[in-house]
C-alpha cells in the first residue's frame, strides 16, 4: 500500500512540475512529510497487528489452560474412588437426618431431601472408570466428555424442572442460597450437579419438620 501511494505521488510530481524554486521546495517538503506519515502509519499498523496476535495467543493459551483444568477435574470426579465416597457420605448424612427426625410427609423439607439424594445417586450411577491414561489419553477424555454431555442431558430431563421449582419455593419462604442460585438453572457438568445436590440437602436440614 505504501509503495503504491509513493508511486502515485512520484507520478504526480513528474507530471506537474513546479515552475519556480519556491514551488519546488514546497513540493519536496510535502513529499517528505507525506512519505514520513505513510511510513509511520505502516509501522504503527504492523505494531498493532503484532500486539493483536500476541493478545490472541495469550487468550488461546488461557482458554487451553482452563479447558485442561476442567477436563482434569471432570476426569477426577467421574473416575476417582474418593469422589464416590464423598457423594455416598453426603447421601448417608441426608438420609440419617431424615431417619432421626422424620419430616412431615410431602413437606418442603422432605421433598428437598428426596431430590438431593436422587440427584446424588444419579451421579453415582453415571460415574465412569478408569482414570484417563497417558497412552490412551485422547480416547479416554473423549469418552469422559461424551459421558458428561449425556449426564447433563439426562439430569435436565430428570431433575431440571424439579430443581427450579424447589428453588422458587425456597425463595417464597425467604430462603436464598447464593451457591444454589449460581448453578441451579444451567448446570454445565457433573461437578456442578453435585453442588446442587449438596446444597439442596443442606437447605433441607435447615428447615423445620
Amino acid at each position: 500500500m505504501m509503495i503504491g501511494l509513493l508511486g502515485i505521488m512520484a507520478f504526480y510530481l513528474t507530471l506537474f512540475q513546479p515552475d519556480n524554486e519556491f514551488a519546488k521546495a514546497g513540493w519536496a517538503i510535502s513529499f517528505v512529510v507525506i512519505t514520513c506519515g505513510i511510513i509511520f502509519l505502516n509501522v504503527y499498523q504492523k505494531k498493532e497487528e503484532k500486539k493483536a496476535n500476541t493478545d490472541m495467543n495469550a487468550h488461546n493459551l488461557k482458554l487451553q489452560g482452563q479447558v485442561e483444568t476442567l477436563t482434569q477435574k471432570l476426569s477426577e470426579f467421574m473416575s476417582n474412588p474418593i469422589e464416590e465416597k464423598i457423594i455416598s457420605a453426603i447421601i448417608e448424612k441426608v438420609e440419617s437426618k431424615s431417619r432421626e427426625h422424620p419430616p412431615t410427609p410431602d413437606s418442603l423439607k422432605q421433598r428437598l431431601q428426596n431430590l438431593s439424594t436422587s440427584i446424588l445417586r444419579f451421579l453415582l450411577d453415571r460415574r465412569d472408570s478408569p482414570l484417563p491414561r497417558p497412552e490412551t489419553w485422547d480416547n479416554d477424555i473423549d469418552r469422559m466428555l461424551r459421558l458428561s454431555a449425556e449426564t447433563r442431558n439426562l439430569y435436565s430431563l430428570s431433575f431440571g424442572a424439579q430443581v427450579i421449582a424447589a428453588r422458587n419455593e425456597l425463595l417464597k419462604h425467604g430462603i436464598i442460597d447464593k451457591e444454589l442460585d449460581t448453578y441451579y438453572e444451567h448446570p454445565t457438568n457433573p461437578i456442578v450437579m453435585r453442588i446442587i445436590g449438596e446444597r439442596l440437602g443442606a437447605l433441607a436440614e435447615s428447615l423445620p419438620n
